[in-house]
């Protein structure tokens, strides 16, 4: 019978690890989500731009007349877009060291989830589905610090 199997990953070095440990759990016909579990990326500064702009000439200290200097304002690339370019770098990095399983007949997907919290996001994530949930060693460790609970025990085979 087909299972599910549900693997966490935090970066590409964990998802490396995790898809060298794929074929020890799953065989042909089984599916196999990878679930790529990250923060929040950080805002990229793409430039400025002036907040107000106040054209006229102003009396200054001492009396001196000049322009006055627009305040800049730091411009960021909107963090729905950072998502987005984050969670399309990562599942087709993924997709591509996970293509020989898929050859094999393994079903491998990937899905990415942006949260603080990974041990709730996992949890969240599978709660919607009925799959066996298997972690690496390195990823293990990261849900005991943040979550301090056994149900992470099932550590993907030789990771």
């Amino acid at each position: 019978m087909a299972k599910q199997v549900l693997i966490p990953v935090d970066g590409l070095d964990d998802a490396r690890t995790a898809t060298g440990a794929i074929p020890q759990v799953c065989e042909s016909g089984d599916e196999c989500i990878i679930l790529a579990v990250l923060e929040e990326p950080e805002q990229e500064l793409i430039g400025s731009t002036p907040a107000h702009v106040m054209p006229e000439p102003y009396t200054g200290a001492g009396g001196s007349e000049g322009p006055r200097a627009p305040n800049d304002a730091p411009v960021f690339a909107p963090r729905e877009e950072m998502r987005e370019v984050t969670a399309r770098d990562i599942t087709e990095s993924i997709q591509q060291m996970t293509q020989p399983l898929r050859d094999g007949g393994i079903n491998v997907r990937t899905e990415t989830v942006f949260s603080e919290a990974p041990a709730q996001a996992v949890l969240d994530y599978a709660g919607d589905i009925d799959a066996q949930i298997m972690v690496t060693r390195h990823f293990q460790e990261t849900l005991t610090k943040e979550d301090n609970s056994e149900r992470f025990a099932t550590v993907l085979p030789g990771t």
